[in-house]
């Protein structure tokens, strides 16, 4: 969900995971990337973490380990 600024019609915060997030704190946890409404941008979380697509993929390999590992994807 978007929240936006009714006076400047901005999208101020995001609300992921039942959790408001600023548009630039909106990021992949793995790599940093900035999370958006893209295919291969989209949020994908896992286990609490707000993930791409890649990481996502890349951190469900190891499900089973507490700390996913870091990836540069």
């Amino acid at each position: 969900m978007l929240l936006v600024n009714a006076d400047f019609g901005q999208i101020v915060r995001v609300v992921a995971m039942e959790k408001e997030y600023h548009i630039d704190c909106y990021r992949c946890e793995g790599c940093g990337t900035q999370l958006t409404n893209e295919p291969d941008k989209q949020c994908f979380p896992l286990n609490d973490h707000l993930l791409c697509r890649r990481c996502n993929s890349e951190w469900s390999r190891f499900s089973g380990i507490q700390q996913p590992p870091m990836t540069d994807c």
